[in-house]
């Protein structure tokens, strides 16, 4: 189950019975979703976190584009805030959603280094994830990835995921500094 699958309730939860459906608004980390439940006129009950062992799926969200369509109007739908992932609004009749939780990456305003290891190949998926991450030529990367250890990008942590996680897929070896407290896709 993910965000904008419709699911149903297994179990009677919070005073909704058994059968009550909804849309996942916001998923934790899969064992835990932000529900927006409704009644048969589709007119929403409450908002409630929900483990996902009293839930089942209704039918699955597939996305047809980038456009988030209002489900009452069928107007498309705007980002409350176009910083911060916290809901979204529809212009036409005021219909929306919102959540209290904002991913910890986001509100991270720590700036940190990606700092390359010494001892990388010089292959050229390094020598290009260096490129794209350092902002610089093919030439250039390839010096970096020579004159390692050596800092190749420096920014906030979303960016520095990013940048990490390219890292990761070119197998290259870098530090992050300060320590960064947040999960990075491992490839390796």
């Amino acid at each position: 189950m993910k965000e904008l699958d419709v699911v149903r309730l297994t179990e009677e939860f919070k005073g909704l019975p058994v059968g009550t459906e909804g849309t996942i608004v916001l998923e934790y980390d899969g064992t835990c979703f932000e529900v927006e439940f409704f009644d048969d006129e589709g007119d929403t009950i409450d908002v409630l976190m929900t483990p996902a062992n009293v839930l089942r799926l209704c039918w699955e969200y597939v996305p047809m584009s980038d456009k988030v369509i209002c489900e009452k109007c069928g107007a498309e739908m705007e980002p409350i805030d176009k910083n911060t992932p916290v809901g979204m609004t529809c212009p036409e009749c005021g219909w929306g959603w919102a959540t209290t939780y904002i991913d910890p990456l986001l509100e991270d305003s720590e700036t940190y280094e990606v700092v390359l290891a010494a001892g990388n190949k010089q292959s050229e998926d390094v020598i290009a994830a260096v490129a794209d991450i350092a902002g610089c030529n093919f030439l250039r990367a390839r010096q970096l990835v020579a004159e390692a250890p050596v800092t190749v990008f420096s920014g906030d942590a979303p960016s520095v995921k990013d940048a990490a996680e390219k890292l990761e897929s070119a197998a290259a070896d870098y530090e992050i500094k300060p320590d960064f407290p947040h999960e990075i896709r491992r490839l390796k």
